[in-house]
């Protein structure tokens, strides 16, 4: 089409005018492209952790934020998995010590992370694990809210 115009703002970032983009400043992409020699591109991925689950769009840093915010989770991380050919996000959540040491509290929080997630996303994959002790097998609980 040529009334859009794509261009590279820094080296890695990338900006689209077009007469359907209201305003001069165009619109700012947060897709990872690579440019081929003939000028066409091809998607690498996104810059802001947003991954699209079925039809919505999940952020994996909000995901994180809310898991951080519940009571007994020290630390989270959230990932985007493919599962039997669809889109998950998969956490790994750090509890304190107290639940580690009380394993009906620790499920109860691990079940609390999972409806978080599953609520955020509707289709999740969790791997829980408590903190390890010497001696002990690591402490994981496998949930898939469906």
């Amino acid at each position: 089409m040529p009334q859009v115009r794509l261009a590279a703002v820094t080296p890695d970032r990338w900006q689209v005018w077009s007469p359907l983009i209201a305003g001069s400043d165009g619109w700012r992409l947060y897709d990872r492209l690579l440019m081929q020699p003939d000028g066409q591109f091809q998607l690498a991925g996104r810059h802001d952790r947003i991954v699209k689950i079925g039809d919505k769009r999940v952020s994996l840093s909000e995901v994180e934020r809310r898991l951080l915010s519940l009571p007994g989770i020290t630390d989270a991380a959230a990932l985007a998995l493919t599962r039997q050919g669809r889109q998950a996000i998969g956490v790994v959540v750090a509890l304190n010590a107290a639940l580690d040491r009380h394993p009906a509290s620790a499920q109860a929080a691990v079940e609390t992370t999972a409806a978080a997630v599953a609520g955020a996303a509707g289709d999740t994959a969790l791997m829980a694990g408590g903190r390890r002790h010497s001696g002990d097998q690591p402490k994981q609980t496998r949930l898939a809210a469906n």
